[in-house]
């Protein structure tokens, strides 16, 4: 996913298409947009009266529980250089805690998908692999 075009721009583009005898697509080459981008603000126009951006998603949930925040964070302040299991070593009396630990820092630092680590592309064996290892 991309960034949000300005508020100005949305705005630009539907004027243009609204004062002017020009297509969709003349107006999307002229401000250098998609033209589905075009016609998805002409409908949030029409349907909102604004061209305000939508509220985000809001994402996966946390895996680590809210009341366990603290725990976590004072683990990994202490033993900041140390790796999971060398803190789920040391904490043998609490083995939850490494657990604790590899979930926040695997939601600090969420890995790419495979399409951004390819450049976009998914790689042409994907649904050969995909249909293999379903046997």
């Amino acid at each position: 996913m991309g960034w949000a075009y300005s508020v100005d721009l949305r705005e630009r583009v539907v004027a243009a298409f609204d004062r002017t005898d020009m297509t969709e697509e003349q107006v999307a080459a002229f401000f250098k947009v998609g033209e589905a981008t075009v016609r998805r603000w002409k409908r949030l126009k029409r349907e909102t009266g604004s061209l305000e951006r939508k509220p985000g998603g809001g994402g996966n949930p946390p895996r680590v529980e809210p009341r366990q925040y603290a725990v976590v964070r004072a683990i990994v302040a202490e033993k900041a250089d140390l790796t999971d299991q060398e803190i789920g070593a040391g904490r043998a009396a609490d083995p939850g805690a490494a657990a604790q630990v590899h979930r926040a820092r695997e939601d600090a630092r969420p890995e790419p998908s495979r399409l951004h680590r390819r450049g976009g592309q998914p790689h042409r064996n994907d649904a050969r692999l995909r249909a293999s290892a379903a046997r």
